[in-house]
């Protein structure tokens, strides 16, 4: 007779979880406790199942019980948790589409406008980027060139997606945080007006730009600039 720990965790595309076995149960508990442990820091959440089979491979869990069968098994910890990892990594895009399709902003230009000041206020407060995408210096400000792309051709995704994430994402207090407070802050300000906050003289925009070569906007600039200007973020 073997014993199972099954640790499940639903992510974005379904659940994924992970499995191990052994004859004696006492030499699953420690693992247990250290995965409970790993949940905490994520802020993530796991269901644990103890299940008893002859076998111990997978397959006489899903023979057990069906509820098993489509998940994404991993047998290595640290896959599994880096998959947990992955899962709450937020993009532009994400916070764009909530932006229009929650708060409903349903200009390019502002959305724009507003992602570039939300990721700036996590990054003063934290020092991490709030996504990976670059911003560019373009003509009426800084812009992410994906978010543009998928405003244009309606496919931001919808504010769901990202409510997921932050559910185990661990910056997520100071996410919701930096959203609600530049909303309140520039919320009423139309595209032209916030376009012009970030052309002003000795922003990081006016120090990259140049006109058709889309140049990043470094987070070391922000954080420069910002430490000037606390009081615009």
């Amino acid at each position: 007779m073997y014993f199972h720990l099954v640790a499940v965790s639903d992510v974005n595309d379904g659940s994924i979880a992970f499995h191990i076995a052994d004859k004696d149960i006492e030499k699953l508990k420690d693992s247990q406790e250290k995965l409970m442990s790993i949940a905490e820091d994520l802020k993530a959440s796991f269901s644990f199942h103890v299940i008893q089979t002859e076998k111990p491979g997978w397959d006489s869990i899903v023979e057990l019980d069906s509820y098993f069968k489509n998940m994404l098994i991993f047998d290595d910890e640290k896959l599994f948790i880096k998959e947990i990892s992955n899962s709450s990594t937020i993009t532009a895009e994400e916070i764009a589409g909530f932006l229009q399709k929650d708060v409903g902003i349903n200009s390019n230009l502002k959305i724009q406008k507003l992602l570039y000041f939300i990721y700036s206020r996590l990054l003063i407060l934290t020092g991490n980027k709030l996504f990976n995408e670059p911003i560019q210096a373009w003509a009426y400000g800084p812009v992410v060139p994906e978010v543009y792309s998928s405003f244009r051709w309606n496919e931001l995704p919808s504010p769901n997606v990202l409510l997921s994430k932050l559910v185990m994402n661990k910056q997520r207090d100071v996410i919701v945080e930096s959203i609600e407070y530049i909303l309140k802050k520039y919320g009423d300000h139309d595209a032209f007006a916030l376009a012009n906050l970030t052309h002003r003289v000795g922003t990081p925009w006016s120090k990259v730009f140049k006109q058709n070569e889309n140049q990043c906007i470094p987070d070391d600039l922000i954080i420069e600039y910002n430490k000037l200007h606390p009081d615009e973020l």
